[in-house]
């Protein structure tokens, strides 16, 4: 996620579908300045609903069904991250990066001016093309990314579709019936209520080589760079006692090569 989106903070992201529900950045430093003054304006902001302590603090959850646990949990971590530890672990990081030491702080007049919430960033993740979902519930369809009640189209679950674009700020683009369309209604922290995705696939491995068939025995034909979507008609995965699982995927100009299957993430499925 940082590497691929420069997203160094997870945010946006979802347990679900953490990759493609995060934020896509266009820089590290933009990231940066755009969370700190995010974190600022929200869960630091005494007049906003998600303060609950201006302190990294901690979630306490029952035991099997993990639920926070109100009267336990403070700080930023009682709405951010799922983690329970999440406090714990990020004062950790701090502490190695530079050691806490009171002096350095007695004679500090604190920042108390709350800045604007910034505004979303331009982002998107691209698929390639051919990515077939189904709808697992009613989609409401605009032909732009905004809401016009004059102008929307509701697909019925059950219908397939092509998965073409997720913004950063949930609206995806989609083909149906040979016509681009726009949707908000897919909530990612809870996708599959919403759409499955037949054919959606992400390198996991720093660099992927491409072969012309189901093995290591067969030639490398190019590959694919970490992060990388990529399209696969071969799901599930062939499979071979010797060389393990492999996914047949579809490059660009239709051409067809085979990856390893240990270093592909499946998505939306």
């Amino acid at each position: 996620m940082s590497l691929g989106k420069n997203n160094l903070f997870g945010f946006g992201a979802f347990d679900a579908a953490p990759y493609i529900a995060a934020y896509r950045f266009p820089s590290v430093d933009e990231a940066i300045y755009y969370i700190a003054q995010e974190l600022k304006a929200t869960y630091l902001n005494e007049k906003n609903w998600k303060f609950k302590g201006p302190y990294l603090g901690y979630k306490a959850v029952t035991e099997k069904k993990k639920i926070r646990i109100d009267s336990l949990s403070t700080g930023m971590n009682f709405y951010y991250a799922s983690d329970p530890q999440w406090g714990i672990k990020i004062a950790t990081h701090m502490q190695n990066i530079l050691a806490y030491k009171a002096s350095d702080y007695s004679d500090v007049d604190p920042n108390l001016n709350v800045p604007d919430r910034p505004a979303i960033p331009a982002g998107s993740d691209v698929f390639p093309p051919g990515i077939l979902a189904v709808a697992n519930s009613d989609l409401t369809l605009f032909p732009s990314k905004k809401i016009d009640a004059k102008n929307q189209l509701t697909i019925k679950k059950g219908t397939t579709f092509y998965l073409l674009e997720k913004t950063n700020d949930y609206w995806v683009k989609l083909k149906y019936n040979n016509k681009e369309y726009w949707t908000n209604s897919i909530k990612f922290e809870s996708y599959r209520n919403y759409i499955s995705v037949k054919n959606l696939g992400r390198v996991t491995a720093t660099a992927l080589n491409i072969r012309a068939g189901a093995s290591t025995n067969h030639p490398i034909i190019g590959s694919l760079k970490q992060n990388e979507y990529i399209r696969s008609p071969s799901i599930p995965p062939e499979k071979s006692p010797k060389s393990g699982n492999w996914y047949q995927i579809v490059l660009a100009g239709g051409k067809k090569g085979w990856v390893s299957g240990d270093y592909v993430k499946l998505e939306l499925q």
